[in-house]
């Protein structure tokens, strides 16, 4: 690692014990104002956040609660660094656990199906606690080194494998072969004929059919769970009924953003609506005309 790798490593090194220290309460409003900074310091993002909101349907004026929450979510991940599993156990909200245990107890293959929306990086750790079991999880490296050092620490810590998204779908279909957990994010952004398009908030968007193509092709059932943050600061995280691969790609996509849509609309200000998932939108005029499986 470069010099200057190595410094950021250990400057967040330093923010993380800082912030560990403070009281929760504290901590939180730090990052509120960390996230309204970030607004203003980021105008091209805050554009972006408010036209996505506007398209899916939203008040625009929630931008400012999205970049509020936003700069939480740092914060706690800055938190976490210190924090023992026990600790960050207390501080979470689990329903339906009983449909991962079902899911286990029908496959020995199980793939957990989330996205960027509450607290997300809360739901490995705490999965990984209440299954007894490791899991790997699908991200694309950070780009800088010191600061993918540091995320990857607070993975591995918990037990939690990392699996490089540059690494394609063999490596994910290894992992579900040999009966680990695997968990992949399904609401990002890609180009046309790299995905299925399927509706999103009223639109046709091209989506990754990653989940059912993984479960077709090792059989594994698809575990549904999304996070949100409770109004006293606690995340609350939903296991939602599993279900197997239809066969039909661009149906199965359609049903995982379809229940993305109910939860986003429970935490409208939690999902990372600084990203340009609609960039590759297809014209309105295709929305009423075509069938969710073309």
């Amino acid at each position: 690692m470069r010099l200057v790798d190595h410094l950021n490593y250990r400057f967040l090194r330093a923010l993380a014990a800082f912030f560990s220290l403070l009281p929760r309460t504290l901590a939180t409003a730090f990052g509120s104002l960390l996230g309204q900074l970030a607004m203003l310091a980021l105008p091209k993002r805050a554009r972006l956040c408010r036209a996505n909101l506007r398209r899916a349907g939203f008040d625009e004026r929630l931008c400012p609660r999205v970049f509020r929450h936003l700069g939480r979510m740092a914060i706690a991940l800055l938190r976490s660094y210190h924090t023992d599993i026990d600790r960050l156990v207390r501080q979470v909200e689990v329903h339906g656990f009983e449909h991962y245990r079902q899911a286990r107890r029908q496959s020995e293959r199980v793939l957990l199906v989330t996205a960027h929306l509450g607290n997300w990086e809360v739901l490995p750790p705490v999965h990984v606690h209440l299954a007894g079991r490791g899991m790997r999880i699908v991200v694309r490296a950070v780009e800088q080194p010191g600061v993918n050092r540091f995320v990857e620490e607070i993975r591995s810590r918990n037990g939690i494998g990392i699996v490089d998204k540059s690494r394609g779908l063999r490596a994910m279909i290894k992992v579900l072969r040999a009966g680990e957990d695997l968990g992949v994010l399904i609401d990002q952004k890609v180009r046309p004929g790299l995905g299925v398009s399927v509706p999103f908030f009223g639109e046709m968007l091209p989506s990754v059919p990653v989940a059912s193509v993984l479960a077709r092709a090792t059989g594994a059932l698809i575990q549904p769970v999304f996070t949100g943050v409770l109004p006293d600061g606690r995340s609350r995280i939903d296991y939602l009924p599993a279900f197997p691969p239809s066969g039909d790609d661009a149906a199965d996509t359609a049903r995982l953003n379809s229940l993305l849509e109910e939860y986003i609309r429970r935490y409208p200000e939690q999902w990372f609506w600084v990203h340009d998932r609609w960039k590759y939108a297809e014209p309105m005029v295709d929305v009423q005309s075509r069938p969710a499986s073309q």
